[in-house]
């Protein structure tokens, strides 16, 4: 039982985060402006198995500031080419200034936290609602 009792408080501490993370998320998109960048070049790393390609943008604010995005994630194809474009959210003076404005670009932290949590609140839930059931 005080296992369940763990997971169920660790599962509640989860869910507020996720919510508040959701929260400054959709401030995010309400407050930050968008821009458009630009593929300069791809940036190549040497994976283990294969070569891995990532784009480098460059991103020009309305005060004519060049700001500058490095892709995180590289991928053995060459997906993106020089030219493409892609939209940015801007913040100016929060780190990192510049974000991808892509779904999960932008909400995959409160959505990881929120899966988990909902996960660990049903399983530790259903342990104390079904618990009279399986005594012994």
């Amino acid at each position: 039982m005080l296992l369940y009792s763990f997971v169920l408080i660790i599962g509640i501490i989860l869910l507020a985060l996720g919510l508040a993370d959701l929260q400054r998320c959709r401030r995010l998109l309400r407050q930050g402006n968008w821009l458009v960048g630009i593929v300069v070049r791809l940036l190549e790393d040497q994976g283990a198995d294969a070569k891995h390609y990532r784009p480098f943008f460059e991103i020009r604010t309305a005060d004519n500031q060049l700001l500058t995005y490095e892709g995180i994630y590289g991928t053995s194809m060459r997906r993106w080419k020089p030219g493409q474009k892609a939209v940015f959210e801007y913040l100016p003076g929060q780190y990192p200034a510049v974000k991808m404005l892509s779904y999960w670009g932008i909400f995959w932290w409160p959505v990881l936290l929120l899966a988990i949590a909902a996960d660990l609140i049903v399983v530790a839930a259903g342990y104390f609602l079904l618990s009279g059931y399986f005594q012994v």
